[in-house]
């Protein structure tokens, strides 16, 4: 077989399949041999591979399908690590059939994995289900393969790591903010609102060191924002019903969504489209539900346009300093 061949049939990524609380310490440190296995045989049993080694999958399709079922058996988020391949890798000797049947190989390595070699993660719930983004079960496999073997990132670190810093931002305050909110609402209309809407500028920058925007996700909240807040029932009648029937608090309810507003207002943005995702957030925090319609009408008019992508990634430097986004 000629070189070329070779390197064609070469996977462009290995697949590792972990619990998502243990990403952050694979992306820091890298993959550690030596632990606790995930999988024995039966309650109390021996390890599916008595040898140490680090564990991976050659097809996109096969790390998903053992992700679900881990996430499934184990009742806890799964995520999906993609690595570099290399020569360091063998083909993995279990005898468990879901390990030999697959579309491509099982992979093992003897060698730690170093956190150069870490690419990027994927959580389960970046995939959505195909309820949630309304599409059947087919389309859904083939988009998850598209994430999942896409190129990655290839924005300048400092742009990436500002990007990270964005999504980062967006899980502190804001996000208690938005349940605070919602403890105090005692549920109806405004709670799922402050959720999908605050969680945009998380959305669209969690995977900037894998170029990729979670267009579907943020397809699906818009379209729930919008759903909500432009019913024709009357958001505001609807959410006054809920604050009656919930006897809500209405002063300390101001309190806090005066408070989301605020947190989101410190959130740096980069681009028109996080900005157009804050501006939402702040706005429903003030009440202004008319200009929160009019943010989010201006992203679903970049999704339908197809251009979300090419803004989300988009970025100005001058010299080599990040620029914030103002319209």
């Amino acid at each position: 077989m000629r070189l070329l061949e070779i390197q064609q049939l070469a996977p462009k990524y290995l697949y590792h399949v972990t619990f998502s609380e243990h990403v952050p310490s694979i992306k820091e440190k890298g993959l550690m041999q030596f632990q606790p296995s995930n999988w024995v045989k039966g309650e109390g049993g021996t390890r599916y591979n008595e040898e140490a080694g680090i564990f991976a999958f050659e097809d996109p399709e096969d790390a998903f399908k053992w992700a679900f079922n881990m996430q499934w058996q184990h009742k806890n988020p799964i995520s999906i690590v993609r690595i570099k391949p290399g020569d360091i890798w063998e083909q993995d000797p279990s005898e468990d059939d879901n390990l030999r049947m697959g579309k491509g190989r099982a992979m093992m390595s003897r060698r730690n994995i170093p956190a150069e070699n870490i690419i990027d993660a994927f959580d389960m719930k970046d995939f959505g289900t195909p309820a949630e983004l309304g599409i059947p079960q087919s389309e859904w496999f083939a988009k998850i393969n598209s994430m999942l073997t896409e190129s990655a990132n290839t924005l300048p670190p400092n742009v990436v790591k500002a990007f990270l810093a964005v999504a980062d931002a967006q899980r502190g305050e804001p996000e208690m903010a938005m349940l605070r909110v919602q403890r105090t609402m005692g549920g109806g209309v405004l709670s799922p609102v402050v959720e999908h809407i605050g969680d945009l500028t998380h959305r669209m920058t969690e995977h900037a060191d894998a170029g990729y925007w979670l267009e579907d996700i943020i397809q699906e909240k818009v379209k729930r924002g919008l759903m909500y807040l432009t019913h024709g029932y009357g958001f505001e009648k609807e959410m006054q019903e809920n604050i009656r029937a919930n006897k809500t608090n209405v002063e300390e309810l101001d309190k806090r969504l005066l408070a989301y507003a605020k947190a989101h207002e410190q959130i740096p943005v980069y681009n028109a489209a996080q900005y157009h995702g804050r501006e939402a957030a702040v706005a429903l925090g003030y009440k202004d539900w008319g200009k929160s319609i009019e943010h989010l009408r201006v992203l679903q008019n970049m999704l339908d346009k197809g251009v979300y992508e090419r803004v989300a990634a988009s970025y100005l430097l001058s010299g080599d300093k990040l620029q914030a986004y103002s319209p």
